[in-house]
């Protein structure tokens, strides 16, 4: 499966894109002439299964290499994906060597690499349709994918060039006035430039859309990271906290052993401001260990303060119930 890579610009240089198009739904025919059909519900598997790390990798992340010569160097790695519409979106980092090739267009299209039925090599849990990856390469196949930026051969335009272009069409019509013919295909050209100006703008409000909905899930997961760290909540809190039902949070509430590594009961009385310090410095390197090996966050807290007795000391004045 072969997917056009499109270029963004900036400062008036072409640049690789930080989100790509993988793969569309549809019936494709294969070189062996068998069809190959992609659905929503594959596509569906596909996320699950990524964010599932199904695959193993310590971080999560799937490589995309050159010519899927997959035991070779990596172009870029894959950080998420996501399903929109008909569609399997990726958010990529490139290497410097990647994004100068892509950039200088010497490959031109991503072709994705998948399993309709993986089983784990180790333990051989079966996990369904799963990615494995993407190559660059040269070959297109598949056709009509929904721009992610731009086409090869087109200029980055914003939203005022856009309506400056419609503006000189418009004026090109009336100055062929009498002539149907030429008048009919510059027509045709503006509602093209319409409907790119039209989905440049959707793709905005998608992206800015991720963006703020990533923010806050960002904030709410420190938030509470932190009030666990106090002793102001407890693990089976956490989903209730991020998505904002309340009522829910509080039925989870549980009491807290001062001495587990959680904080004190709750909610952590006898801290003052002086010392908030203390259970800041906690939440940051447990987050640390958590980013690093992966580890729960009320496994990484108590990791934290079993290691450092003096930390351990402090903390535990802090939040434990005078």
């Amino acid at each position: 499966m072969f997917i056009s890579l499109k270029l963004s610009e900036t400062d008036g240089k072409t640049a690789a894109p930080q989100r790509i198009q993988l793969l569309k739904c549809g019936e494709f025919i294969q070189e062996n002439g068998k069809k190959l059909a992609i659905t929503p519900k594959l596509l569906e598997s596909f996320k699950k299964n990524f964010d599932d790390n199904a695959r193993g990798y310590p971080d999560k992340q799937l490589p995309i290499d050159y010519f899927h010569e997959n035991d070779k160097v990596a172009a870029a790695w894959i950080k998420s994906v996501e399903v929109q519409g008909d569609a399997l979106f990726a958010e990529v980092e490139w290497t410097p060597r990647g994004e100068k090739i892509v950039s200088d267009r010497e490959l031109r299209y991503v072709s994705v690499e998948f399993d309709f039925d993986y089983r784990h090599n180790e333990g051989g849990k079966k996990f369904g349709p799963t990615l494995f990856g993407a190559g660059l390469t040269n070959r297109p196949f598949v056709k009509g994918m929904n721009p992610v930026t731009l086409s090869e051969g087109e200029t980055a335009m914003n939203e005022e060039q856009y309506k400056a272009k419609i503006a000189e069409l418009e004026a090109k019509i009336k100055e062929l006035q009498g002539n149907q013919e030429q008048m009919s295909a510059v027509k045709t050209e503006m509602e093209g430039v319409k409907k790119e100006l039209s989905e440049a703008k959707k793709q905005l409000v998608d992206v800015t859309a991720k963006a703020d909905a990533d923010k806050k899930l960002a904030e709410k997961t420190n938030a509470f990271n932190k009030m666990l760290a106090e002793g102001k909540a407890c693990e089976a809190q956490r989903d209730h906290f991020i998505s904002g039902d309340m009522v829910k949070f509080a039925e989870n509430a549980k009491p807290l052993n001062s001495g587990s590594g959680h904080g004190g009961s709750g909610a952590g009385a006898g801290a003052g401001s002086g010392d908030e310090s203390v259970t800041d410095q906690v939440v940051s390197l447990a987050e640390k260990m958590v980013k690093d090996k992966g580890m729960p966050f009320d496994k990484a807290v108590s990791a934290v303060l079993d290691s450092n007795a003096e930390l351990s000391k402090k903390y535990h004045e802090q939040n434990t119930v005078k």
